[in-house]
């Protein structure tokens, strides 16, 4: 039961980490975009 407990959380972090890098690549995806097309 508890190494249930501990893979959700393990899980709910490794989800959090990845929304976060995938929101910083987004982030920079669109400053590049931007700054070659204002070019």
């Amino acid at each position: 039961m508890r190494k249930l407990a501990i893979q959700r959380t393990v899980n709910l972090e490794l989800e959090r980490i990845f929304c976060l890098f995938v929101n910083h690549l987004a982030a920079f995806y669109t400053k590049s975009f931007y700054f070659v097309h204002m070019q």
